[in-house]
């Protein structure tokens, strides 16, 4: 790191990240890259600063209102700020402007690159840059500047960082990178986002900490295919956050030891904010059997023994095609959450909550839920026993008991080959096609089946390329006629569908709920009406905001949906439908011309207004053969 900031090895220093806006820093002229080397402390005496305790240990004396004197060396020379001392509370840290053209900042130990280290190429980095890192393992990740991706620079390369934190950052994608933790390490977080907006994890692999990754009051934040293991917890969503949680392995993440005191055991903790988990394989998260946890109780020791999934205190969940199994407890809920419950596997455990009145829980969450979800659970008013820290004690606690329904199963999810890893499901699995739409359950495809990630605009293989350009399997040049099973997962990028195909989708969707009596007294009831539909648009390019604000808008004055208004929340992400229907050859005919692949879009509307879901097909338009499927879903929030 020395070498990335222009420190002489024979000197040591605090780095400066960053510097808050409004901050006697910022008006003294402080700026990110500046290395503090020496301060005076109240007696008037210049001490050397190697280390954040010496620092604190000069200026802690230090009153407000009084300066504080740091001599910093900035490009090799030694310049001295005078900076008042004050406490309150600052601004955001201040963003340095973008370049006129992105940059790629690649990383290398051995000095090859443009930097040694991820703070030296973090400081020289810019919003819109992105960060690649050769194989290696480097120190922690801290990223503070918006706008910044990091990924191996090689494609198979191993790279693995100490800990990643994201703090005050937005528009931040981070892929690819193994977040080893030490002994050191087990009272950290691997992950921690903080303060956060608009925040990617995906494809990460987080081992050997006190929690695997923690959100802390951050917005649109997304965690995407990852490995969590290892780890105390698993993830942890808490503090006004808004979060996607989707096609994770979260495994093994458990308390060993009786001093591990407060801390969450288990796979995903939900508290105060609003998450959405979809297709996540979360197993084997308990509390060994010699392990003496402390009561269930916020208030005194461990809250959770070896929980799959934990929604408590004023938290909002939707969860959906999960596996949860092989947990000491399958899923547990406090009484003042809100959650959404169906087409998950739940083996083998307990919907637990914590409530001392079965009867309260069941008025303040489940009254207007769906009888779907009802009729997957079942009240015990008898009390069976849990942890507690006085042998001498028994704690007492209400729970549901999970039943198989009508979109919730409980059966053995049958993983390929659980002794080798191996998560898919075994090609004879019962959750193939029990997701929402007939895909499959779980964070991964069955065994023979074809995910394909299609390239589309904002993808890494670039906004015109092919699926079989972006080096995935299904793309065109596949001759095969039969069609693909479904589940496969539309990674990144948007879809745009041509505009002049609007009116004729709504037309149909309108006309196909006029036939439809039992369709629209579903909808008004506030269940799920499916309403299948058919629209080919062109492969590889995006789909427009203004395309989802007009098909919402058109579906409202149509008397599809309630009339609220409705807002567009982000980006797509994958999801299951179900549909009936044949390719419409006709609309099929009219895109020759244009592509030489299309999008078959077969969909559904939700009775309940806040999502509209897309299934989409990638089909030859000449041939009519089908080469890609996949899952997309476009997000509306309502505004009351």
């Amino acid at each position: 790191m020395a070498e990335d900031v222009g420190l002489p090895q024979d000197r040591r220093g605090l780095l400066v990240l960053g510097v808050y806006k409004g901050s006697p820093a910022e008006s003294s002229g402080l700026a990110p890259g500046d290395v503090i080397i020496k301060v005076r402390n109240s007696s008037g005496k210049t001490v050397e600063t190697p280390d954040l305790e010496k620092f604190k240990t000069a200026t802690d004396a230090i009153p407000a209102g009084k300066p504080v004197d740091l001599t910093i060396l900035r490009a090799g020379k030694e310049i001295t700020f005078s900076i008042m001392r004050t406490t309150g509370t600052f601004g955001p840290v201040i963003q340095p402007p973008a370049r006129t053209e992105p940059r790629i900042i690649t990383v290398a130990a051995d000095g090859s690159g443009d930097a040694r280290t991820t703070y030296g190429a973090v400081l020289k980095s810019r919003p819109g840059d992105t960060v690649l890192l050769r194989d290696g393992e480097y120190q922690e990740l801290w990223i503070w500047w918006n706008g910044i991706s990091v990924r191996p620079a090689e494609p198979g390369a191993r790279v693995s960082v100490t800990r990643i934190v994201i703090d005050g950052a937005s528009e931040v994608l981070v892929q690819g990178l193994a977040v080893a933790g030490t002994a050191a390490s087990s009272t950290l977080d691997g992950i921690s986002i903080s303060r956060a907006a608009r925040v990617t994890i995906r494809d990460c692999k987080v081992q050997g900490f006190l929690v695997g990754v923690k959100v802390s009051g951050s917005t649109d934040v997304v965690l995407e295919g990852n490995t969590i293991t290892g780890n105390t917890g698993g993830v942890v969503i808490q503090s006004q956050s808004q979060a996607k949680v989707t096609r994770n392995l979260v495994k093994g993440n458990a308390v060993s030891r009786a001093e591990q005191d407060r801390a969450f055991c288990g796979g995903i903790q939900v508290s105060y904010s609003k998450v959405e988990l979809s297709n996540n394989t979360i197993i084997e998260n308990r509390v060994s059997p010699d392990t003496f946890v402390k009561m269930v109780d916020e208030s005194n020791g461990v809250l959770v023994p070896g929980i799959g999934v934990q929604v408590v205190v004023s938290a909002q969940a939707v969860v959906y095609n999960n596996i949860i199994a092989f947990n000491n407890v399958g899923f547990m809920a406090l009484s003042d959450t809100r959650f959404t419950l169906e087409y998950n596997d739940v083996y083998g455990q307990q919907i637990q909550t914590k409530t001392w009145s079965p009867r309260a829980f069941v008025e303040r969450q489940l009254r207007g839920a769906r009888s779907d979800f009802l009729s997957g659970i079942r009240m015990e008013f008898t009390m069976p026993p849990l942890f507690s820290s006085e042998p001498t004690r028994t704690v007492y606690t209400p729970f549901l008991e999970f039943q198989p329904s009508a979109t919730n199963l409980s059966v053995d999810p049958l993983f390929a080959d659980v002794l080798s890893g191996d998560y898919r499901l075994a090609a004879d699995s019962p959750l193939a096609t029990k997701g929402r739409g007939g895909g499959y359950i779980g964070a991964f495809p069955p065994v023979g089946s074809r995910e394909t990630a299609v390239a589309v605009a904002g993808s890494d293989a670039g906004p015109t390329a092919t699926a079989a350009q972006s080096g995935q399997t299904g793309g065109p040049g596949r001759t095969d006629t039969a069609e693909p099973k479904p589940g496969a997962v539309v990674r990144g990028g948007v879809l745009r569908v041509d505009p002049e195909l609007l009116d004729q989708l709504v037309a149909e969707l309108h006309k196909r709920a006029e036939d439809s009596q039992q369709t629209k007294d579903a909808l008004e009831r506030g269940f799920v009406g499916v309403i299948p539909f058919e629209l080919v648009g062109i492969a590889n390019v995006t789909l427009s905001t203004d395309f989802i604000e007009n098909l919402s808008t058109s579906l409202i004055n149509s008397g599809l949906q309630p009339a609220d208004a409705v807002r567009v929340n982000g980006a797509l992400a994958e999801l299951g439908i179900q549909h009936s229907g044949q390719v419409s050859r006709e609309i099929a005919s009219q895109l020759k011309e244009k592509a030489d692949c299309a999008f078959l879009l077969l969909g559904t509307i939700a009775g309940q207004p806040s999502t509209i879901v897309i299934n989409a097909r990638l089909m030859d338009t000449a041939t009519g053969r089908f080469l890609a499927a996949g899952r997309l879903e476009a997000v509306l929030d309502v505004v009351q």
